[in-house]
């Protein structure tokens, strides 16, 4: 039996859809196609505006910000105070995914105000893997591709800092602990009480663990010490207990070094340097002059080659050349901060990587609009939903 050609049946079904889509109804199922898809084109686009230059969600991964956010916490970080930065590479929204190799000028809008002390904020982490094998990005992986990270701003352009026993020092005064900063305390009892884990619980204290107490502390848990994590409110009552002798601040003795900033992971770190003693470290200001030699080398050489661009390298003689001219001094092009973690024990921040540039920064956090207890089946916490930060 013949068969008609492929072509004539290919020609007849397209007949029978042009006439399809001419009725009424046809009409209907295209117009309705057609808003559909303009519907969730203009969503994306709205919802990216929003997130580039207004708001952003972000999930708090690392309890590094506890008890001020806590592991499961979805937060609002807005860019509207400091000034949202515009797009500098090309890829697929929502998505780490991004064309290597295609950069443009990243440029700061206007914003309502600047960086202030106490503020928490997100930026892209600054480190590379060239420097900070362990958490450090490749280098040159663009800025807004840098995994973002979240701190409370304690150091300010200009302003000096320094750590001695675990006390923060800004420009030689105290910064005391507030609110939910936390950190490790020595727990001294009364000869033969004890203090129970329920207890500990009550007060939402946290015992530090056997292995943390030898290896960074040099001391193990005996029947009258012991040592725990919490915020100076909750110490003070444990302390008010009758078995309680003291609480002091749990300080890494000063014959174990730590590489502290701008010691590199690779550098055997100095005894008396750790994360609860840190030297006096100058917190560069765009427009401030530095001197540049051997001693000032270590301290500035990301500054300038990293987040600066500069070629620069430290010669034989002591001096420093940049962009291929020997230069005594250096000039800072950007603001930059220090930024140290709420759980300050168990945070990885200024303290070993060095300074927050200003073009790194996100924006600050608001609020935490929802927030999932990950160790209890990811049940809500209701009582921290649309919670401001403070």
């Amino acid at each position: 039996m013949a068969t008609k050609p492929r072509s004539a049946r290919s020609k007849r079904a397209r007949r029978a859809k042009n006439a399809e889509a001419s009725t009424p109804e046809g009409k209907k199922k295209q117009e309705g196609w057609r808003e559909t898809v303009r519907f969730y084109v203009i969503a994306i686009a709205v919802i990216l505006f929003i997130r580039t230059f207004f708001f952003t969600p972000f999930r708090i991964p690392t309890p590094s910000m506890e008890d001020t956010l806590l592991v499961g916490d979805f937060l609002i970080v807005s860019k509207i105070g400091y000034g949202a930065r515009t797009p500098n590479t090309v890829g697929i929204p929502f998505t780490n995914i991004y064309l290597p190799g295609i950069e443009f000028p990243q440029t700061r809008l206007p914003g309502l105000g600047g960086v202030e002390r106490g503020d928490v904020v997100v930026f892209n982490y600054p480190p590379s893997s060239t420097d900070d094998p362990v958490f450090g990005t490749p280098a040159g992986t663009p800025i807004e591709r840098r995994h973002p990270y979240v701190k409370r701003v304690l150091g300010l352009p200009g302003d000096t800092i320094a750590i001695v026993d675990k006390q923060v020092y800004v420009n030689g005064e105290p910064y005391q602990l507030e609110g939910g900063q936390q950190q490790n305390w020595l727990v001294e009892l009364e000869p033969g009480a004890r203090v129970g884990a329920a207890t500990l619980q009550d007060l939402d204290l946290e015992p530090v663990d056997e292995a943390t107490m030898t290896r960074l502390y040099g001391q193990a848990r005996t029947g009258s010490t012991f040592g725990v994590n919490g915020t100076r409110d909750e110490v003070d009552e444990l302390g008010a207990l009758p078995a309680v002798r003291a609480v002091v601040p749990l300080v890494i003795p000063d014959d174990r070094g730590e590489s502290i900033y701008p010691l590199t992971r690779r550098q055997r770190p100095a005894a008396g340097v750790n994360r609860d003693n840190v030297p006096p470290l100058s917190v560069p200001r765009a427009g401030a002059t530095v001197p540049l030699n051997s001693d000032t080398w270590p301290l500035y050489r990301p500054v300038i080659t990293r987040y600066e661009g500069h070629a620069a390298r430290l010669l034989a003689d002591g001096t420093v050349e940049v962009d291929g001219t020997v230069q005594p001094t250096y000039t800072f092009e950007q603001d930059y901060y220090v930024g140290i973690g709420d759980n300050r024990d168990n945070s990885e921040d200024s303290r070993f990587w060095g300074f927050v540039p200003h073009d790194h920064v996100i924006g600050e956090v608001k609020l935490v609009f929802l927030s999932f207890n990950t160790e209890r089946y990811y049940l809500p916490r209701v009582t921290r939903i649309f919670r401001p930060i403070r």
